[in-house]
């Protein structure tokens, strides 16, 4: 995959992030920008390689945003607004084992930790138990196998 891949779909993934955020759907967003709302689902998916300033642009009106903020290109200042957790893993880099987490893996983290802040207490409790269960039971068979 090249760089051009890899920035499109990082655009991609943080517009579907902004989109959603705000609660707008393509259409809205379609009629803020005059993008079609077919052209920004490719995009939203990282299928549309190095769209033009006029498209940045009238995403970024879209959104009420600078081009510079939605391109994360904002100078940093002091009372500079904290990121929230999906722009962090969306818009950088990180591994986990030595390997470069793409951003298939990156949605399906944010995916999974939306799904456990939608858990009452009670859920979690429960979803701890099977996994010390399937730890206990990893454990054992491990052990009958001589592993």
């Amino acid at each position: 995959m090249d760089k051009k891949d890899k920035l499109s779909r990082k655009l991609g993934a943080y517009l579907k992030h902004l989109r959603k955020k705000s609660g707008l759907k393509l259409e809205e967003i379609s009629e803020k920008s005059s993008l079609s709302i077919s052209y920004i689902s490719r995009l939203e998916n990282g299928l549309i390689d190095a769209p033009s300033i006029f498209t940045i642009e009238s995403l970024a009106y879209a959104y009420e945003l600078s081009v510079f903020e939605l391109l994360n290109l904002s100078i940093k200042e002091e009372n500079e607004k904290i990121i929230s957790l999906e722009e962090l893993i969306i818009k950088n880099d990180f591994t986990y084992k030595d390997d470069k987490v793409d951003i298939y893996t990156k949605q399906a983290i944010l995916n999974l930790i939306s799904s456990l802040l939608d858990l009452d207490m009670s859920e979690i409790e429960e979803v701890a138990k099977i996994c010390n269960l399937i730890t206990k039971y990893s454990k054992e068979r491990k052990c009958k196998e001589g592993v």
